[in-house]
């Protein structure tokens, strides 16, 4: 409320600074995931019908299950 009422004549200013961190900042990290990016790419069936035990469960089913608790969490909060 103080900027907008003291400071009306620098909103534009401030709305320009302010633009132009969002699109560096989106540039950066954009630019950032490109380069690093792996060239070689897994085929499909690799991506979607390949499942690993990486947290060391000893059973598939249960590190699936266990992994899928985080989103379903996340989701199950928000409503």
């Amino acid at each position: 409320m103080l900027f907008n009422s003291v400071f009306a004549g620098k909103l534009p200013f401030a709305q320009i600074v302010a633009f132009t961190f969002h699109i560096g900042g989106f540039l950066a990290v954009f630019i950032t995931l490109w380069v690093m990016g792996n060239s070689t790419k897994p085929s499909a069936s690799e991506v979607f019908f390949t499942f690993t035990d990486g947290g060391g469960w000893g059973n598939l089913g249960l590190s699936c299950l266990v992994g899928s608790l985080t989103p379903i969490f996340s989701l199950s909060k928000s409503f």
